[in-house]
């Protein structure tokens, strides 16, 4: 049997676009057997890295860390396993540093996925100029619901129906926020929630009230369930089922999508929220498109994330 194995890098950039042929890259693989600091460069964003050393003691797994001028540095989120003689894939996104979100025009933005279309005009007289106000004025929030709403938008549920699709939302847009937003739902999106915790699909976080508090006129969480499907950037659906309201016939309470960056409830509260508290900072969403693009790029049968929004 060889002794080595080889990975193959695929990085694109924050437009899901390879980065060009003639970039430098520095690659080093980390937290595995070995660690190997000096790295390799390359060129451009389809690299194989050949002959690495197998060690069979169940530390043949590494982080890709790549470096390139210009860019943010970037790392999987999982590691890549080497098994002898095979080649492991990993997949990188790297955005341009003191990058922004671009947003398509509205007429452009209509011919995207439906349920995300009809998330950002429900309650609207004139969705289009709500949407081309808050590029302007918002950029930051703005890309956060659309990348909210494009992971969310991936969630099976047990029937074979779709969160956004099949139940009603609407967003209420002066309470926006760079890693989060709140709307109204119908309040029976709460049983199919609970549907996937029973299965294992999401996580019931317990004494969700201290974590998301009162905010203005809402008041405080009453459940909260988070994603478990991947490492990194899964989704947490949380309900302030006291701040309730009939909103176009339908029996409302206020929802609050996010995204933790950290599966692990510990590592999310050191990470994330302690952090956080303590500066008054937010998870940048645009970190959390990065690593909801790469989460599902290491899984198996998810939809690949694919937001109708670049960063550049």
């Amino acid at each position: 049997m060889p002794d080595t194995g080889n990975i193959h890098i695929s990085i694109v950039d924050g437009r899901r676009q390879p980065l060009p042929p003639d970039k430098d890259i520095l690659v080093r693989l980390l937290n595995g057997a070995r660690n190997f600091p000096a790295g390799w460069v390359a060129q451009g964003g389809d690299i194989t890295i050949k002959d690495i050393p197998y060690t069979d003691t169940g530390r043949d797994a590494y982080n890709v860390f790549v470096h390139a001028k210009g860019y943010e540095d970037s790392v999987t989120p999982n590691r890549v396993e080497i098994k002898p003689g095979t080649t492991a894939e990993a997949q990188l996104i790297a955005i341009p540093k003191n990058s922004a979100f671009h947003f398509q025009k509205w007429e452009q933005f209509k011919n995207a996925d439906a349920n995300i279309v009809k998330l950002l005009s429900t309650g609207a007289t004139d969705a289009g100029q709500r949407y081309a106000d808050t590029t302007d004025a918002s950029p930051m929030q703005l890309g956060a619901l659309i990348t909210l709403a494009s992971a969310i938008n991936d969630i099976p549920l047990t029937n074979g129906g779709n969160p956004l699709r099949d139940f009603y939302w609407e967003v209420i847009w002066d309470m926006l926020a760079p890693d989060r937003f709140w709307a109204w739902v119908d309040k029976n999106l709460i049983h199919q929630i609970e549907k996937l915790a029973a299965l294992g699909a999401f996580a019931k976080e317990p004494g969700s009230a201290a974590f998301h508090p009162a905010t203005g006129k809402i008041g405080p969480s009453t459940n909260s369930w988070k994603q478990v499907r991947f490492d990194v950037a899964n989704v947490q659906l949380t309900f302030h089922e006291g701040t309730a309201e009939t909103r176009n016939g339908v029996d409302c309470v206020v929802i609050e999508p996010d995204i933790d960056l950290c599966r692990d409830p510990v590592a999310h509260g050191l990470t994330e929220v302690i952090p956080n508290l303590l500066s008054g900072n937010k998870t940048d969403p645009r970190t959390v498109y990065m690593m909801r693009w790469m989460a599902t790029r290491q899984e198996k049968d998810v939809p690949v994330f694919d937001p109708p929004l670049t960063i550049e």
